[in-house]
This record gives structure tokens, sequence and C-alpha cells, in this order.
């Protein structure tokens, strides 16, 4: 299992992302619900299977858009 402090808030996120804090919010409490990440706190994350998280997030690898 892999744990991570985050150094962002939410809001700093959505910010920096070019989105709204509703859009983060949705999307962090559907990762947590599906299980894909464990909430302790607003900024520590554990991720219990890292596949599975890159497996939500999609393939970025040729720095694209997904098609």
């Amino acid at each position: 299992m892999l744990s991570v402090d985050l150094p962002l808030t939410r809001e700093e996120m959505a910010d920096y992302l070019g989105l709204t804090l509703e859009t983060v919010s949705r999307q962090i409490s559907a990762l947590k619900k599906d299980g894909v990440i464990l909430l302790e706190g607003n900024r520590h994350v554990s991720i219990p299977d890292i596949d599975r998280l890159l497996e939500e997030a999609g393939d970025d690898s040729d720095g694209g858009m997904l098609v």
C-alpha cells in the first residue's frame, strides 16, 4: 500500500488544474467510494492498489488525450 501526504488543498488543486473545487471534491469522493483511495484526514491518502488507480486515471503514455 502506498501512502502520501498531499501538499495542496482541494481548492489549490482545482485552481492549478483549472477546475472547480466541487469537481475535484466529487472526483476524490468517487475514488474513495470505489475503494481506489483511502482518506485519513484532509491531506493523507493511501492507495491500496496502484494499478487500479492507474486504470482509473487512464493511459497517458503518449502525452496526449485518450483516443
